[in-house]
């Protein structure tokens, strides 16, 4: 589960200051990726000279803030020309965030975390993505140790759902963190459920979960597992004339 801010303690008596532990601001996804900054208080978000930079000219030059009080943490808008975004929707005015959660100013996203949150490890080639869409032949996706937007928007998600109509533009994520994969749903408009279960919050997912989204399933799997709906191997049987010695020949269909 997501880390909750812990508050600190002074280091000597190991008594509770009253002040949470700081947050960090992320960008997950986007030319941008990789940049980060410490929350402590309030943060502004653009183009110019402001506390977490993002190079897009398509950003304004004070986008949005984030601010952190008490514990809470809020997102507000700066009346951007292109708007500030959670999954697709323009936020208007402020919303709350908890650690997990991502927004979008296109074209980073960016996730709040907490700074006593392990690092996100790198899993590797080890585990994929197998996607069932209507209309579609299952396919495969690597997990490589990056986020994986999933959306019917092929221009800025890594997995696009393009013949699912019933999927939102930006609908979910899965991410790795603290060796873990974990799903976040972007605010779609049907939801995405895990197991059956509606997914309200950031949730670990590991090797054999589903996720549904939309009309379409998504299985993680071992890279060791079979091929999708591999076809059972075929098999001629020759024999020589007069009976005397069979010959098995087997025949693979190759997708």
């Amino acid at each position: 589960m997501i880390a909750i801010p812990t508050r600190e303690k002074d280091a000597m008596s190991g008594t509770d200051t009253g002040v949470p532990s700081a947050y960090l601001l992320r960008v997950v996804d986007g030319p941008d990726q990789g940049r980060q900054i410490a929350l402590r208080g309030t943060a502004v978000i653009g183009r110019g000279d402001v506390d977490l930079v993002l190079t897009d000219p398509h950003v304004s030059r004070s986008h949005a803030q984030v601010s952190a009080h008490d514990g809470k943490v809020v997102l507000s808008d700066l009346r951007s020309s292109r708007g500030t975004w959670i999954g697709d929707r323009r936020i208007d005015g402020s919303r709350p965030l908890r650690p997990g959660d991502t927004f979008t100013i296109h074209p980073d996203t960016i996730m709040l975390l907490t700074e006593d949150e392990p690092q996100p490890q790198i899993l590797g080639p080890t585990l994929q993505l197998v996607v069932r869409e209507p209309g579609r032949p299952p396919r495969r996706h690597p997990l490589d140790g990056r986020p994986l937007r999933i959306g019917r928007d092929a221009q800025h998600c890594d997995i696009a759902l393009a013949a699912d109509g019933t999927v939102s533009a930006a609908h979910a994520e899965i991410t790795p963190r603290a060796g873990q994969l974990v799903v976040v749903d972007l605010g779609s408009s049907r939801g995405t459920f895990l197991n059956d279960d509606l997914v309200e919050e950031p949730t670990p997912v590991g090797v054999g979960d589903t996720l549904t989204i939309g009309r379409t399933e998504i299985t993680v799997v071992s890279s060791a597992a079979p091929a999708v709906n591999a076809p059972p191997p075929l098999q001629l049987v020759l024999q020589e004339e007069g009976g005397l010695r069979p010959w098995a020949v087997t025949v693979t269909v190759m997708a």
